[in-house]
């Protein structure tokens, strides 16, 4: 089976979440929602879902397209959390509004780059005016405890 039917088959589809905003609504959400890249740092998303797996009261959402995919999607079966969603598929103008107003906070788990920049996913997460999470040094770090 290719790996694009793998994704299709994968937890929970973009449809789904709007048609289950009523159930999401009544939890917490920690979204990741831009590319799925080596950049990023999913192990830490990954792991502090893994300890909130028992609180039915929080879900975290990982919404994007990237290189590392794959290996993500395969990385979240392995580890069987239940609280985690991940969306792979690009979103309809009005589903990615909704999905995205729908979290309560935005995660940036970045990984140690020895570079000075900042991610335009900063700014979309900034434009939403909701907390964020970020695992960042330098610029970022910077920039988001200045606000």
């Amino acid at each position: 089976m290719p790996f694009s039917e793998k994704l299709t088959a994968a937890r929970v589809y973009p449809s789904k979440i709007i048609k289950l905003s009523s159930e999401y609504n009544k939890k917490f959400i920690a979204m990741y929602s831009w590319n799925i890249s080596k950049a990023d740092d999913f192990n830490t998303i990954l792991d502090a879902a893994s300890l909130l797996n028992n609180n039915d009261n929080i879900l975290f959402i990982i919404r994007g397209l990237g290189e590392c995919q794959s290996k993500l999607f395969h990385q979240l079966e392995r580890m069987k959390i239940g609280n985690v969603i991940f969306i792979h598929k690009y979103l309809e103008i009005q589903q990615f509004i909704k999905t995205i107003n729908s979290a309560n906070l935005f995660l940036l788990p970045m990984k140690d780059v020895k570079r000075s920049i900042i991610h335009t996913k900063l700014y979309q997460y900034l434009a939403m005016v909701k907390p964020i999470i970020a695992c960042e040094t330098g610029k970022v770090k910077n920039l988001i405890e200045h606000l």
